[in-house]
């Protein structure tokens, strides 16, 4: 077993942004994208958190979203941020744009927002407002 910690002095004086990239020689998406298993594990990992940040952001910034017709979640993973909207907003539209291989694995609240399968740099499906979500 490899202890990641191990290295960071040495990630400290290298080239690389992050740790991840420096101690597994790939990006995350990368390796998400190879291993099912990694990238089920950091989707659920990433929306445990993001039910916290939901909440927050709807006790917060609720106005922002009250004049929305629809919105769309670029890279959203599971869309568990447009399903928080959508669960306090369900007058808005909401759309979960990720790639095909992320969508095909989401199997609940299906009927709150719509998933879209595609690539961010070529079509993002149209809104009036965009919410994109950096996992990687």
């Amino acid at each position: 077993m490899h202890d990641s910690s191990l290295v960071l002095s040495s990630w400290f004086r290298s080239s690389k942004e992050i740790p991840f990239e420096f101690y597994f020689g790939n990006r995350l998406g990368d390796v998400a994208d190879e291993k099912l298993e990694f990238n089920k594990m950091f989707n659920d990992g990433m929306a445990s958190d993001l039910v916290l940040v939901g909440d927050i952001v709807m006790m917060t910034c609720r106005g922002v979203f009250k004049e929305l017709k629809s919105l769309v979640e670029v890279s959203g993973g599971t869309g568990t941020m447009a399903r928080t909207i959508a669960h306090v907003f369900p007058e808005i539209k909401c759309t979960v744009l990720d790639r095909p291989h992320e969508i095909n694995t989401v199997k609940e609240d299906i009927c709150l927002v719509e998933y879209v399968g595609g690539d961010m740099f070529v079509s993002v499906p149209l809104a009036n407002a965009t919410l994109l979500m950096d996992n990687f």
